[in-house]
């Protein structure tokens, strides 16, 4: 009898096996990177320095009017007028000359308090639902009065 060359039957069903893994293992791949969740997004140091830049000596805010969305300051090194909005889901530092400092992302709301003539409680929401909070030190009128 003379010897023919091709694939077994044994070889095809190894073929085959090998080639569903793979495609098994791709398909695994693929669907647990869709589904990872971002949860990181830096927000620890973007929330650092978001505080940082509020109580910042570049700018020396002074609070002038503070409800539970809006906090407006003037800057005692510009004298300009800055509010702090939210949009898109980011903070910014806006100015009446239409100019805008980014100061956060992955924001979904804000919440703040007065809780002196200096000093603002700010509570910020993420995307991830975790939720920030801290005190903000401006400088308060009775300072600047002072310094003049």
């Amino acid at each position: 009898m003379k010897q023919r060359f091709g694939f077994t039957l044994v070889e095809c069903a190894l073929a085959l096996m090998v080639t569903s893994m793979a495609v098994l293992l791709i398909n695994f791949t693929i669907v647990n990177f869709n589904s990872v969740e971002k949860i990181n997004y830096n927000d620890d140091i973007q929330w650092y320095i978001f505080m940082r830049e509020l109580e910042s000596n570049e700018h020396k805010f002074e609070l002038k009017d503070c409800t539970s969305t809006k906090l407006i300051m003037i800057s005692q090194v510009t004298h300009k007028l800055y509010r702090l909005e939210c949009k898109d889901g980011h903070l910014y530092l806006t100015t009446d000359d239409g100019g805008y400092l980014p100061l956060m992302e992955h924001v979904n709301s804000y919440t703040l308090k007065k809780a002196n003539e200096s000093q603002v409680s700010i509570t910020v929401k993420m995307h991830n639902n975790i939720e920030r909070s801290g005190f903000v030190k401006l400088i308060s009128t009775a300072e600047v009065i002072s310094k003049k």
